[in-house]
């Protein structure tokens, strides 16, 4: 009897056995992990984390409720590692091992990417957009070739952003109709700014000798060609009738960010000592690429070829033209978009190594002629002094090297509006040196506009020459290596209109020699920017 009914009890026996595995993980009853593993995906990110919980879990006991929180832990980790919408999850057939060998399998679907549409309302065209997104996401395709990463999808908003004309809009992820562990991704284009704007406004940044006071008119144009190009335009006459100015235009070769740029430029120069005033006329050509593109660290490399003609004016004669030829190496970085747009500590910093030489068919005794190279360096830090923001210190470091004597065109202002604020822009200029800046800002948010006093100092340490010649201070006063310092106040005002005024009065430091060019021997000076953006 017992025989006929067998295989119906070893039948109900399974059953049961099998309900009461099944208990053990999905009831109350614990279930002992023999080891643990991730599966599905394999990077250099995912086997910290797979160690960790295999130390952490080999041993224990696990109820349903510790397996839920043991996929959103390892899913937090995974995203932590820069795997924007990956997911850990334990699948039917990872519960079924579990179930049977104690060994706690979860499955790694790191997030792909299945598809990029673009909805764009900007005037850059559509399919540059679409290609800089997919460039940057999927350089190797979609699908299973495509892991979207943080870095890839940070580098591709700030890229588009950086876009001209362009404003990244929203970026939707819709899994709908993708394969599974996919995503599909819509990107949405907005215009940014006018296509064009500029300003116009005067200040007394220029030089006694050619006009102090100057006119300034700039206009920018972008996205002509519909890929985000730019065109920017810089013209300065004076109240003396010199002119200045530039022409930068630049635009992308290449979706993954390296882009052309070009310069032709006139600008200004002085020689303390010998009544003379220069000119450089230039024209740049180069290449740049962002290296690191990101919500919290830039760094931008350029190369360029450099060709300045210079000439100066000594008691109205004019000389002959040098040339300056060079090739300039530049590294740019900061410290990202997140801290600088949200009012955070930030810096800021640019290298430029030079490597060149300069001629002059008409052979001059003293003149620096030949072959040169120069360093040029500064960097900005801002750090927040308060929790509202609107306190802070900004300290502002430039200066260069070279290891020969430089054409005047080469050499760092001393005095100035963007030096020793105490001294004019005839007081010279730096053939080795630093200058340092540091200021201490307050801003107001009025019903009028933003109101930013500070205080400041500045300090100049340098020499003239890299190596001194016989009668190169035919001017009084002057020795080879200079040491300059002030102190000042100044007030920046801005309305949403775009009206901005900035003021600012020096002082030199009792210990720092007077002025021994352009305004004599003046202990101060005050400078002024009047500018409407439109």
């Amino acid at each position: 009897m017992l025989g006929k009914y067998f295989p119906i009890i070893v039948w109900v026996i399974f059953c049961i056995a099998s309900a009461q595995a099944q208990q053990g993980v999905d009831g109350n009853q614990a279930f002992k992990v023999r080891s643990f593993r991730l599966t599905g995906f394999n990077s250099p990110q995912i086997e910290p984390i797979e160690s960790a919980f295999q130390s952490s879990l080999a041993g224990r006991t696990l109820t349903k409720s510790d397996l839920v929180n043991i996929e959103r832990e390892v899913t937090s980790k995974l995203r932590s590692q820069g795997y924007l919408i990956g997911q850990a999850v334990l699948t039917p057939d990872d519960r079924s091992k579990l179930i049977k060998s104690g060994e706690l399998q979860l499955t790694i679907f790191p997030g792909r990417v299945s598809a990029i549409e673009i909805q764009n309302t900007s005037n850059v065209n559509s399919e540059w957009v679409y290609e800089v997104a997919k460039d940057t996401l999927c350089p190797q395709g979609f699908g299973n070739n495509c892991v979207l990463t943080k870095e890839n999808f940070e580098r591709m908003t700030q890229l588009l952003g950086d876009t001209a004309g362009l404003q990244l809009g929203t970026v939707d992820f819709n899994p709908d109709g993708a394969p599974l562990g996919q995503t599909n991704i819509t990107i949405l284009a907005l215009p940014k700014d006018s296509q064009f704007k500029g300003s116009i406004g005067v200040d007394n940044q220029g030089f006694n000798s050619s006009g102090k006071y100057r006119l300034g008119v700039t206009g920018i144009a972008n996205n002509l060609f519909g890929v985000g190009d730019s065109v920017a335009i810089n013209l300065f006459d004076t109240n003396k009738g010199s002119v200045s100015g530039s022409v930068d235009v630049s635009g992308p070769l290449a979706s993954n960010g390296l882009r052309w740029q070009s310069s032709v430029s006139r600008s200004q120069y002085y020689v303390p000592g010998v009544s003379s005033t220069g000119f450089g006329n230039s024209l740049s050509a180069g290449l740049a690429y962002p290296l690191v593109r990101s919500l919290d660290v830039n760094w931008i490399a350029a190369l360029n070829a450099v060709g300045v003609v210079t000439n100066s004016q000594v008691i109205g004669i004019t000389t002959t033209d040098k040339t300056l030829k060079s090739v300039q190496a530049v590294l740019d970085g900061n410290s990202g978009d997140r801290s600088i747009n949200l009012g955070q500590n930030a810096w800021y910093m640019h290298s430029a190594l030079s490597s060149g030489s300069v001629s002059d068919h008409v052979a001059q005794t003293n003149e620096p002629l030949g072959p040169y190279t120069k360093l040029a360096l500064s960097g900005i830090a801002k750090t927040v002094l308060n929790d509202e923001r609107n306190i802070y210190s900004i300290l502002n470091v430039r200066g260069q090297v070279a290891n020969t004597n430089l054409d005047p065109y080469e050499k760092l202002l001393v005095g100035g509006y963007s030096g020793v604020r105490a001294y004019s822009l005839e007081e010279g200029s730096f053939n080795n040196g630093a200058i340092a800046t540091l200021e201490l800002r307050q801003a107001f948010n009025t019903e009028w506009g933003r109101l930013t006093p500070g205080i400041f100092v500045d300090y100049a340490n340098g020499w003239i020459n890299h190596a001194t010649y016989s009668g190169w201070n035919n001017n009084t006063g002057y020795t080879n290596h200079q040491v300059l310092a002030d102190y000042g106040i100044g007030i920046d005002w801005s309305d949403v209109q775009g009206f901005v005024v900035s003021l600012s009065w020096a002082n030199r430091f009792g210990s720092s020699p007077p002025a021994i060019a352009g305004t004599g021997s003046a202990n101060s000076q005050f400078w002024f920017v009047v500018q409407s953006r439109f």
